[in-house]
């Protein structure tokens, strides 16, 4: 067989295991949004929640000469709020039982210095009084939806916040707490839609802007969400998270090389964490940038507390191991060794088996490949894998009857059987059984077409012609 021959073969046989790791790779996707925790109350949001216990005459409760004079005299107690409280508590039970209705604002005055006592129950308890009193109560409606979120009471609190705005609202913390609400029940829409209105009312406030990043995500518009963390970024661009984040929607995106260099702004301002820094080896890896991979992976590993962790860091190594990089990967395992003894954590032999494996097919070390490959495939019968590194191991010890029943076994099983067939049809030909290798050949080509396969069948068949 001419030089020509051989090498598109070669170049075959090079492409079917590069497509094969492409898949792999293609399902490691970023998912590691980090969003900051919920911070709602604005710099001044104290002093509009209580109102400095004032109320609007012009648009809130009326108080009359009685309920005034309970009011003065409440502030007149403000400095120990506990005597406030307690004075504004038997005001209204007197008024009340005088046959003067304590008036909704005096009802309001009360909660609102329970609340500053961190009393949000009888809070919550005195701002219903005051919504049955006045129905239309903007500021009650809203401070009551703050209190009952300040107690996690977010299905209680919806339709309050719900109604301040539909009374005219136009507070930026409630059209936020609004977009939590339906972002925490996956509404992301609606959610969209509320963050929106809350950056409106105070656009300086980078919460909104996270809530309509994280609607965007989960709405899977990626587009629009890029600019939004572009925007995010302008108001934080020392935030490693920040930088993170968007690192994440450009994977999404498939803009590998700018998410590439945000990762590793990130990791500059101190942001690394186990799963950006796989993220990273994951974006290096399709890129064929072997040696960063190494580098991210050597990273992660010190990062990695758990078995789940340290099973994903030797699913990694392994895809590395496929690439080819073998000595890498060998070397890296001994890392990740170190890393979970040190921390006990128990490591997945088997799958450490498999990457000594790929390391002693490659020193042709055959013997002992097929001393691990006994024990892995008596644990996974059916992986193809498995087999098909078994019939490579025959084949280079010179036990060819024995690797042709591997690869038979391989091309048995879905996810080796074009590859068993190929390597299968490889060995045929180094036995020069040219009819043999063609129909393999075929097989695999009905199994995968291509159309560089389908010109080497051509070529064979030309030569098996001429013979």
């Amino acid at each position: 067989m001419n030089f020509r021959t051989e090498l598109a073969l070669f170049v075959i046989l090079a492409f079917a295991s590069l497509t094969n790791l492409l898949g792999q790779s293609a399902e490691l996707d970023f998912d590691e949004w980090i969003f900051p925790e919920f911070s709602w109350k604005e710099e001044d949001f104290q002093n509009r929640f209580l109102g400095r216990y004032g109320v609007n005459g012009y648009t809130e409760p009326q108080m009359d000469v009685e309920n005034y004079s309970a009011y003065e005299a409440a502030m007149a107690l403000i400095e120990d709020k506990s005597e406030a409280i307690a004075y504004l508590r038997v005001s209204i039970v007197n008024l009340d039982e005088s046959g003067i209705e304590a008036s909704a604002a005096l009802h309001f005055v009360l909660a609102s210095i329970l609340y500053e006592e961190d009393e949000k129950h009888s809070a919550i308890e005195q701002y219903v009084l005051a919504i049955r009193k006045h129905p239309s109560f903007l500021r009650a409606y809203a401070n009551l939806g703050f209190s009952l979120m300040e107690i996690d009471e977010t299905e209680k609190a919806l339709p309050v916040l719900l109604k301040a705005v539909e009374l005219g609202a136009n507070e930026s913390q409630i059209h936020g707490l609004i977009g939590r609400i339906y972002t925490s029940k996956k509404l992301f829409e609606s959610g969209l839609t509320a963050f929106r209105a809350a950056m409106v009312f105070n656009p300086e406030n980078n919460a909104w802007r996270f809530g309509v990043l994280q609607c965007l995500i989960g709405l899977e518009r990626y587009g629009e969400a890029i600019t939004m963390a572009d925007e995010v970024l302008a108001f934080g661009r020392r935030n490693a998270d920040n930088w993170k984040n968007r690192a994440g929607l450009l994977v999404k995106l498939e803009r590998w090389d700018e998410a590439i260099i945000d990762f590793q702004t990130a990791f500059a301002l101190g942001g690394s964490t186990f799963d950006s820094q796989l993220s990273l080896a994951y974006l290096l890896f399709n890129k064929g940038i072997y040696g960063s991979v190494a580098e991210s992976i050597a990273e992660a590993t010190l990062l990695a507390k758990n078995p789940v962790a340290f099973d994903r860091l030797l699913s990694t190594v392994e895809a590395l191991s496929k690439a080819g990089q073998i000595e890498t990967a060998i070397d890296l395992v001994a890392v990740i060794e170190a890393q979970a003894s040190k921390i006990s954590v128990t490591l997945n032999r088997s799958k450490i088996a498999r990457i000594k494996v790929s390391f002693d097919l490659k020193q042709e070390a055959f013997e002992s490949a097929l001393s691990l490959l006994e024990s892995l495939i008596d644990e996974a019968p059916g992986d193809g894998e498995l087999h098909l590194m078994r019939a490579r191991a025959f084949a280079g010890s010179g036990e060819q009857g024995e690797a042709i029943l591997a690869f038979q076994i391989a091309a048995t099983i879905e996810e080796t059987a074009f590859r068993a067939n190929y390597e299968h049809a490889r060995l045929e030909l180094a036995r020069g059984q040219v009819s043999s290798a063609l129909r393999l050949l075929r097989i695999a080509y009905g199994q995968e077409p291509n159309e560089s396969l389908r010109s080497y069948i051509r070529e064979l068949e030309t030569y098996e012609n001429g013979q």
